[in-house]
């Protein structure tokens, strides 16, 4: 394989932007997806049901490529800002891979509401930034907001309908 040239916001833009394709086609349709014009609330897609946009649903997506290190090891970690992050009951983040020889998002992927999030990664002491760290086959405290990436446009679907989602 040939080293990339995409810079890191590059990549974590194309695999958002997968992502949503992704969900649109998973929905049949039923989802719409809007991107913000700006990125300083640490939101990339915008979730809502075509024609019916009374409620929304906020994700940061958060990637991680093949050729990583950690990637490659089965291990998923990244980083979240602090400053950036507000958790809300309608604000979820999405952890995904994306797989650069098969040109395609890996399977699974993990999708968190914001509060649950904050709850689990209370302990961190980090000053600016908190840490999610799971692997793609583990039975850590992430496992019940794993998904395949079938699943993820359904669950944004019930959430959106009211739902329970996780």
């Amino acid at each position: 394989m040939v080293k990339s040239v995409l810079t890191e916001t590059q990549k974590g833009k194309l695999a958002q932007d997968l992502l949503a394709q992704v969900c649109l086609i998973g929905s049949n349709g039923k989802i719409s997806v809007a991107l913000p014009m700006v990125d300083d609330e640490a939101i990339d897609l915008i979730f809502y049901l075509r024609g019916l946009s009374e409620k929304t649903l906020f994700a940061q997506v958060k990637s991680r490529w093949t050729s990583s290190e950690g990637v490659k090891g089965g291990k998923f970690r990244t980083q979240v800002r602090k400053a950036s992050f507000h958790a809300r009951d309608n604000y979820y983040l999405i952890f995904v891979a994306y797989d650069e020889d098969k040109l395609q998002l890996v399977q699974p992927l993990w999708f968190v509401p914001s509060t649950e999030f904050v709850r689990l990664t209370k302990g961190q002491k980090q000053a600016k930034r908190i840490v999610f760290e799971s692997r793609f086959d583990s039975n850590d405290m992430w496992k019940p907001y794993r998904l395949n990436l079938r699943e993820l446009a359904s669950s944004i679907i019930e959430y959106l309908c009211g739902a329970s989602v996780v």
